[in-house]
């Protein structure tokens, strides 16, 4: 019981954190441009503390999982003549100034996470490690490397195995494969694979070397582990300068690159769970923090990078109710004029924000339902 409620107050500060410097950068910006702000909430609902400095209401409220910032003219659907006419009304100062309050809060998410990035490529010898199954991504900044650990060995034989009833040792060296040399774990795997069915010469050292002849079975295996013996990774040697702007680029690319199979996926299968699946909220991160938070304080620190850049990239789609849906309205308003009636514009705003809530409600029953599962994944 106690792990969990320690697990639950780390998501907690990983999500207060950055919703903090979101509407910070909101709120930063605004008072810059001498725009009225009204109140600064971390959080959702009801509030559960309240303080008022100057003109602006500081808010804590009950659910921990948003906030925002109250700007005179911001969202306002009716205003008194005094508060429209006020210099510094939202609506009264320059398209400019708008757009950069809106960006603020997405700008902030993003300096920290490149920072972040930053912070760990240096830390890293300018190697960002990634997982064996992207090592084809072709990178816009960097490029990628594999590293070599050392021999391709295998630790264990399947019971009943065709390796097992071939005679191999329990455990040894893979020198080669029908003469092929044997560089790489991934190289064995690949090769055994397109065999399927038929035999293979493996030459084993343990530690003399041996040649066995090995049938391949119809799924493309012969029954021995053997675990990765190199790593895949984004080398930023030769781009230090713009190492941690060029690895959110990348991020960026790898993430469009990952939604676009999983819905090709889709499409083609007509099973559109695939994509829900790899979707995740509050749920999702408190099962990585439970998995993660074993190896220390700077891996909870790079989860906490990703995930305010993910919500900066999130809050730029042109969905009114998000940063990036208003600055889209803000531009259609500079190019087209007040075309629009306001209270359609609130509307829009509101029903996109319910139905943002709607769909995270909806992930979080996903993911509790899901719960066990999740945590298979990152065993």
């Amino acid at each position: 019981m106690v792990e969990v409620i320690v697990n639950i107050i780390i998501v907690l500060l990983i999500l207060g954190f950055l919703v903090a410097i979101h509407e910070l950068g909101h709120f930063l910006s605004a008072k810059l441009f001498k725009v009225k702000v009204e109140a600064f909430a971390i959080g959702l609902g009801p509030k559960f503390w309240s303080k008022k400095v100057g003109e602006t209401e500081y808010r804590l409220n009950i659910l921990p999982l948003g906030g925002y910032v109250k700007i005179l003219g911001e969202g306002d659907e009716e205003l008194d003549d005094k508060e429209r006419k006020d210099s510094r009304n939202f609506k009264n100062i320059s398209k400019w100034k708008q757009i950069v309050i809106l960006l603020a809060g997405v700008t902030m998410n993003l300096i920290f996470a490149v920072g972040m990035y930053y912070f760990f490529i240096i830390y890293s010898g300018y190697k960002w490690q990634l997982s064996e199954d992207i090592k084809g991504f072709k990178p816009v900044v960097g490029r990628i490397v594999t590293e070599r650990l050392g021999d391709v060995e295998y630790t264990q034989l399947t019971e009943d195995g065709n390796a097992k009833l071939a005679g191999l040792p329990d455990n040894g060296v893979i020198e080669s494969v029908d003469g092929n040399k044997i560089h790489y774990s991934n190289d064995f795997r690949e090769y055994v694979t397109s065999k399927n069915g038929e035999n293979v010469l493996i030459t084993v050292c343990n530690p003399e070397c041996k040649d066995y002849s090995v049938k391949v079975s119809d799924e493309g295996k012969v029954g021995m582990l053997i675990p990765t013996n190199y790593l895949v990774a984004l080398d930023y040697s030769q781009d230090k300068l713009i190492a941690g702007f060029g690895h959110s680029v990348n991020l960026l690319k790898l993430i469009s690159t990952r939604l676009s199979d999983l819905f090709s996926e889709a499409q083609s299968t007509g099973d559109y769970s695939v994509v829900t699946n790899n979707i995740s909220g509050p749920i999702g991160i408190y099962v990585i923090v439970e998995a993660f938070k074993q190896y220390g304080f700077l891996t909870l620190l790079g989860l906490t990078a990703d995930i305010s850049f993910t919500l900066a990239v999130m809050n730029l789609l042109p969905i009114p109710a998000l940063d990036g849906g208003r600055v889209l309205l803000v531009v259609l308003e500079k190019i087209m004029g007040r075309f629009w009636n306001k209270k359609v514009e609130m509307w829009a705003i509101n029903i996109s924000f319910m139905l943002l809530l709607l769909l995270m409600f909806v992930i979080m029953f996903k993911d509790i339902i899901q719960f066990d599962q999740l945590r298979e994944l990152l065993r």
